[in-house]
């Protein structure tokens, strides 16, 4: 069975602080474990945001957010967690989404935000 990788350790524990810093916590984690890698998973407690923390890359996200972590696209372990709860603080200072409206036109719309922009409208 495979181990927890040391940037899966790291990357929890880093985790862990940010959220106790704005109250909250890593709720209903699982470990789920396949022949050579496992990947946690989990949710943070008071949000709809889930977490999924990989052998060497990470995600997070909720309806209309997703965002992934992976280790092409940095330097190092250390330099990808940064990023992650850099990017995770600032989702949680902005609070839960606000509620989409309809739009009273033929086409339904709905926009919403994603790390600060507004979303182009999609049909249902």
């Amino acid at each position: 069975m495979g181990d927890l990788t040391d940037f899966q350790v790291s990357c929890e524990q880093r985790l862990r602080e940010v959220l106790s810093r704005h109250g909250k916590e890593f709720a209903d984690k699982q470990i789920t474990r396949g022949r050579t890698a496992g990947y946690i998973q989990g949710k943070i407690s008071g949000t709809d945001i889930y977490v999924f923390i990989y052998e060497d890359g990470a995600e997070f996200g909720r309806e209309l957010l997703d965002c992934r972590y992976e280790s092409p696209g940095f330097d190092n372990g250390e330099e990808l967690i940064d990023a992650l709860v850099k990017d995770l603080a600032t989702e949680l200072e902005r609070g839960p989404y606000p509620i989409y409206e309809e739009s009273r036109s033929s086409a339904p719309t709905w926009f919403g935000r994603w790390l600060g922009r507004v979303l182009s409208p999609r049909r249902r």
